[in-house]
């Protein structure tokens, strides 16, 4: 947390330092809620600044770029949320956040956000929704397990599905060989 805060910090600022003087005030822009209280103001001041000085030299851009590589590696980066009662998976807590990305789908716990179980769009044959929920079917055959969810949001989770689903396959077709120039098999859904 210390030093992305230190890129946005980077980002908002440059090498202006007085912002620094006010820390408490800005502290909340820096660094999330729920890490926030897991230190006193001082103590975070105090990384935030040590973290700062070792990334002194970078400009706006770079410290952009730079928290951007470092979040872009989280298994959540990039994705919708959809917070869902689940009626099927007893293993999984009551309310969870849906998780939707360009990987496929997740869910996390609501309060810790902490991944519960992630799925690659590969292992999702079909999914459906009604105005009231959103039922995900996940894996093949007799293995094949039915996830129930309460939502009203069923139809912008579909959208959001098939989209990824739609760029993977014409992504996909549009990768397949060409015979004499002509790709075989180009797709455009």
């Amino acid at each position: 947390a210390g030093n992305l805060a230190a890129y946005i910090y980077r980002a908002q600022f440059g090498d202006d330092m007085s912002a620094l003087s006010d820390f408490e005030s800005n502290m909340k822009a820096l660094i999330p809620h729920p890490v926030l209280e897991k230190k006193p103001p001082n103590e975070w001041k105090q990384l935030v600044k040590e973290e700062i000085s070792r990334t002194k030299g970078t400009n706006s851009d770079k410290a952009k770029l730079a928290f951007l590589k470092i979040i872009h590696q989280w298994p959540t980066y990039g994705s919708v949320f959809f917070t869902v009662k689940q009626r099927s998976m007893k293993n999984y807590p009551k309310h969870v956040l849906f998780a939707v990305n360009v990987h496929g789908i997740m869910f996390l716990d609501v309060t810790s956000k902490n991944v519960i179980a992630k799925y690659e769009y590969s292992q999702i044959p079909n999914w459906a929704y009604d105005e009231q929920s959103f039922t995900l079917v996940v894996g093949d055959g007799p293995n094949a397990t039915k996830i129930y969810m309460e939502t009203n949001l069923g139809h912008n989770m579909d959208d959001i599905i098939m989209s990824y689903v739609a760029w993977m396959m014409n992504t996909h077709i549009q990768k397949r060989p060409s015979y004499a120039g002509v790709t075989v098999g180009e797709s455009l859904c």
